[in-house]
C-alpha cells in the first residue's frame, strides 16, 4: 500500500466531514482552510504531472492563466481600504509562486517520508509523527494503514515552509525527538530514516535500562 497525495486528499476531507457535526467546530473558518487546502493539492498533482518542467516552471504558468486570480487581485486593490495597492500585488505575484512552490515541495516530501515509515512501521515505538505542525500522521491499530489530520489552525505554516522543515516523534502527548528535514536535499530520506533508527535504538535501550 502506497501513500498518495489522493489519499492525502481524502483523509483531510473525511476529518473535515466528521467535524462539521461538532458543535464547536467553527464552520466558517475552515470552510475557508479547506478550500486552500484542495487548491495546494491542485497545484501538487498539476506539479507530479508536469515532470518535464521544473516546479517553478508549472506553477507560475496556473497563476499566469488564471484570469479569476487576477480580476480578484485587481478588486481587492480598487478598495480604498488596500489603498489601490495593484502595483503592490502584482509584485507579490513572484513570492506567490515561490511559496506555493514550497509548500509542494513539502508536501510531496512528507508523502516519500510517510511512505518510509509505514514500511519500517513496526521498528519504531512512537504512535505519532507530527510535520511541520500541520499534519499529524498515525497508523491505524486495526490495518496498521497511514492516516493523516490536518491541524487547521497552522494551515497557515504552510506558507511559511522553505527549504527545510521539521518531523516530531511523539509518544502519547509527548515529543520525544525531531528531526530537520532538509528539501535541497535529494537524499534526505536515508538521513531521515538513520536518524529515526539511531533514536529508536537509543530510546529501547534507555527503556531495557528502566526495566531492570
Amino acid at each position: 500500500m502506497k501513500y498518495t497525495v489522493d489519499r492525502l486528499y481524502k483523509d483531510i476531507v473525511a476529518q473535515y466531514e466528521k467535524e462539521i457535526e461538532s458543535e464547536d467546530f467553527n464552520l466558517r473558518d475552515v470552510q475557508h482552510y479547506l478550500k486552500v487546502f484542495c487548491y495546494i493539492i491542485s497545484v501538487v498533482r498539476e506539479v507530479e504531472s508536469g515532470k518535464d518542467y521544473e516546479e517553478k516552471t508549472v506553477i507560475e504558468n496556473m497563476l499566469n492563466n488564471d484570469n479569476s486570480l487576477f480580476s480578484y487581485t485587481f478588486f481587492v486593490s480598487s478598495r480604498s481600504q488596500f489603498d489601490y495597492s495593484w502595483s503592490y500585488l502584482r509584485k507579490q505575484w513572484d513570492e506567490y509562486a515561490k511559496k506555493l512552490n514550497c509548500a509542494c515541495k513539502f508536501i510531496i516530501d512528507m508523502i516519500d517520508k510517510v511512505n518510509v515509515l509505514y514500511e519500517h512501521r513496526l521498528e519504531f515505538i512512537a504512535n505519532e509523527f507530527v510535520f511541520a505542525d500541520i499534519f499529524v500522521l498515525s497508523f491505524a491499530k486495526a490495518t496498521c494503514l497511514p492516516h493523516i489530520k490536518i491541524k487547521w489552525e497552522n494551515i497557515n505554516y504552510l506558507f511559511n515552509v522553505d527549504k527545510s522543515y521539521h518531523i516530531s516523534a511523539k509518544i502519547g502527548d509527548a515529543i520525544q525527538m525531531t528531526i530537520k528535514i532538509c528539501l535541497d536535499k535529494p537524499d534526505n530520506t536515508d538521513s531521515f530514516l538513520s536518524h529515526l533508527t539511531n533514536w529508536n535504538r537509543k530510546d529501547n535501550v534507555q527503556s531495557d535500562e528502566n526495566n531492570k
